[in-house]
């Protein structure tokens, strides 16, 4: 593993030979050994099509768009305004294997996203923003605080109106995210121990990660705290009223409110 890994460090890697398949082989490898359920989606034809149009965007021959990568991303590269900016093409083109973990974690972001907003097409933009932007996006934050507390008014109304989306399942879905953001940020935290080993960026990337995300999990904690005593005036659904319930009905909403949330 670390001759092959030789073959795709910047300290080691010839730009002028630089071959993309090298980058989605490097990952798989890495992730078959580590986390094999994972491993095989760097094969999938929307990864191709990423990495095609990374090295697009840099309007040059494939070895220019990696040495350039290397450029963006060298060691010194720790400054705020730098890395704000960094676009995650950039950071996949230099640094494969962490970038992989990277973008997982912020599926994970996205994913939270949805189950607190929901689907639409503003929450479907968040995704175009550069990574750093995108975590500490104000936009972001505003449109968490006006859901969740609409959220909160749904629980504590007293009585449920079922419809397709119940506020039980949203609940289920943020705890779900959170559970996943923790698994991919674990993850990644490992990942850059030793792919981006002595390199200045891999804390700062870590640490901003566990603050920004960490205030949108505290907001959740905050916002969703509730007391016994409206707990205890919560009438639940009948499960047999919608198909949706089938996949809920096995978890206890009130308790996981209770253990997860408050």
């Amino acid at each position: 593993m670390d001759i092959y890994l030789e073959a795709i460090t910047p300290e080691k890697h010839d730009c002028e030979d630089f071959d993309p398949k090298l980058k989605q082989k490097a990952v798989y490898r890495w992730y078959d050994s580590r986390y094999s359920d994972e491993a095989w989606d760097i094969y999938s034809k929307d990864w191709e099509k990423r990495i095609l149009q990374w090295h697009a965007t840099c309007q040059g021959p494939l070895h220019e768009a990696h040495r350039l990568a290397l450029q963006e991303t060298n060691t010194e590269t720790n400054s705020d305004r730098q890395l704000e900016s960094l676009p995650f093409g950039m950071f996949f083109l230099a640094h494969p294997i962490a970038a992989f973990s990277l973008w997982r974690v912020l599926q994970s972001c996205y994913s939270l996203d949805r189950a607190v907003c929901g689907t639409t097409n503003e929450v479907t933009a968040w995704q175009q923003l550069v990574p750093f932007r995108y975590l500490r996006e104000e936009e972001v934050t505003l449109r968490w605080h006006d859901e969740l507390q609409l959220l909160r008014q749904q629980v504590t109304s007293g009585r449920l109106s079922f419809k397709r989306r119940t506020w039980e399942t949203k609940l289920y879905d943020i705890h779900h995210g959170i559970e996943m953001f923790m698994k991919e940020f674990a993850a990644m935290r490992n990942n850059f121990a030793v792919n981006l080993a002595d390199m200045k960026f891999a804390s700062w990337m870590i640490d901003r990660i566990e603050e920004d995300v960490g205030k949108r999990i505290a907001m959740i904690t905050e916002m969703l705290k509730f007391k016994d005593s409206e707990l205890a005036k919560i009438q639940p659904t009948e499960s047999h009223e919608d198909d949706v319930n089938d996949n809920s009905s096995k978890f206890d909403h009130g308790q996981i409110i209770k253990n997860r949330i408050s």
